[in-house]
């Protein structure tokens, strides 16, 4: 049903700064200390912006249609109820309130006119019986646009996709929401182009700020990801008409007018991945911490990790009836493929963790094992110093820090597929443990170097898959 609502279109304190960024933190803060203030039943009075504003009018035909008109009357903020929408109680809001009570029902009135007089209008016939009621103000009709866009498709792919997944889509969300703000653009699909490109990849690189460092500027695998994101949704778009900005490149239609610039920022560099030792991890399994039942339970469970190779969402649906013929055998949560884990040689062990539990394992949610399982190596003395480099466009990083500060549940798994790999297993029986379909992604994992390299050699191991992949670190 639609509905009339009256707002006013300042309504709040702005920052006075000229700097972007500045500005940009500013308004943020003014707007959660309104959060804050409203949540605990605090007045905003001093948040308000002390000037007149103009009072707009909002006609809600549906979420896809909104008709919005400015009127002449205008209202300081701390004057105006914003429950209600309306004057507060000041010499003067009476008749203000009629007015806009007046209008309020003049829209109402000619609305359901209007569609009376046949069974379905378009919201031009709506658009057009209402600029009579309001005379000379020009409605903006809020059709759909890119954001509402890239909402439906977050909506869409969580049907289908699990909510790690989703976040790095949200996470792509408000990065372009930001850019759009900080510098103005009107983003629409239309200017989704290289222009667009390189002046989204200088935010990234060196405006937005990182949340997990702390610092500006995120690194070059994460931009990589964004640009990732940003193409699927671009090509989920044009498989349903939502625009026909596309250019023909390598003899294809691409539904992305930009490209990646070979010769600027790669982003598929090896990079450093950070693993427990075949010592160490034999070390955690053999150690007792009972009593600490706390750590103890995560200690095994990450154990089980490293044994098992598999992901942290397979690992807490585990069911007692999956153990069959020695094994144990799901379907994977993220991929939705038979997997199958014999109990035998590297596995062997986490039959034992199994067994611990009487094959119901601990229960615990993935962002407060990635806490525990830091403080189980700080307390086992897993505290070496690793140094890994990343890149933030042409910037090196450098972060070097104890081992624990890295520790997670995907430790786990990368420190299983990286033990298989320099014991000598090919990378094609790696893949039917841990069911990666890609090598290029397992490479990303293998962290063997030379010494493993001549070891194989020694043994005589040949395997074509499994050497290429070591070569490939050269």
């Amino acid at each position: 049903m639609a509905s009339v609502n009256f707002n006013l279109l300042r309504p709040y304190k702005k920052s006075s700064s000229k700097d972007p960024l500045i500005a940009k933190k500013e308004n943020l803060a003014i707007r959660e200390e309104i959060k804050r203030r409203r949540k605990q039943g605090k007045s905003i009075d001093s948040l308000l912006n002390p000037k007149e504003t103009r009072i707009y009018i909002h006609f809600i035909l549906d979420r896809n249609n909104i008709l919005r008109f400015k009127t002449d009357e205008k209202v300081i903020p701390k004057k105006w109820d914003f429950k209600k929408g309306c004057a507060k109680s000041f010499p003067g809001s009476i008749d203000l309130n009629l007015k806009l009570d007046k209008l309020k029902n003049n829209i109402i009135t000619t609305y359901r006119n209007t569609t009376a007089r046949k069974e379905a209008v378009t919201i031009e016939e709506v658009e057009e019986a209402l600029k009579a009621v309001v005379i000379g103000h020009q409605p903006i009709i809020r059709k759909k646009n890119f954001f509402d866009y890239y909402e439906e498709f977050i909506a869409y792919k969580a049907t289908i996709n699990e909510k790690g997944t989703l976040k790095e889509y949200r996470n792509v969300f408000h990065a372009l929401k930001e850019f759009n703000e900080m510098h103005h653009y009107g983003l629409t699909f239309e200017k989704l182009d290289m222009k667009f490109y390189d002046k989204f990849l200088h935010y990234l690189t060196d405006e937005k700020q990182n949340v997990q460092s702390g610092g500006i500027g995120l690194r070059n695998d994460t931009i990589g990801k964004y640009i990732a994101t940003l193409k699927l949704f671009m090509q989920w778009a044009l498989e349903r008409g939502y625009h026909t900005n596309i250019i023909y490149q390598n003899k294809s239609f691409n539904p992305y007018p930009f490209k990646r610039d070979r010769n600027q920022r790669q982003q598929n560099n090896k990079k450093e991945i950070v693993t427990i030792t075949k010592e160490e991890l034999e070390y955690l399994f053999s150690l007792d911490l009972s009593n600490n039942k706390r750590l103890e339970k995560v200690k095994d469970l990450f154990v089980f990790g490293c044994y098992t190779g598999q992901r942290w969402s397979d690992i807490e649906n585990f069911k007692k009836e999956d153990i069959k013929n020695n094994a144990w055998e799901f379907e994977a949560h993220k991929t939705k493929k038979f997997t199958r884990v014999p109990f035998v040689g590297f596995c062997a062990p986490a039959l034992t963790i199994l067994k611990k539990y009487d094959y119901d394992l601990p229960k615990i949610t993935n962002q407060k094992f990635n806490l525990y399982i830091k403080e189980v190596f700080r307390v086992v003395g897993f505290n070496r110093n690793v140094l890994i480099k990343r890149y933030s466009g042409k910037k090196l990083l450098k972060i070097d820090q104890p081992l624990h500060e890295y520790a997670s549940a995907h430790m786990a798994r990368r420190t299983a597929v990286t033990l298989l790999l320099e014991s000598g297993m090919s990378m094609l029986m790696v893949m039917k443990l841990t069911n990666h379909t890609d090598t290029r992604t397992l490479l990303k994992y293998e962290n063997a170097g030379q010494d493993a390299l001549e070891q194989a050699l020694i043994k005589g191991n040949l395997d074509t898959d499994n050497l290429r992949a070591i070569a490939s670190e050269f």
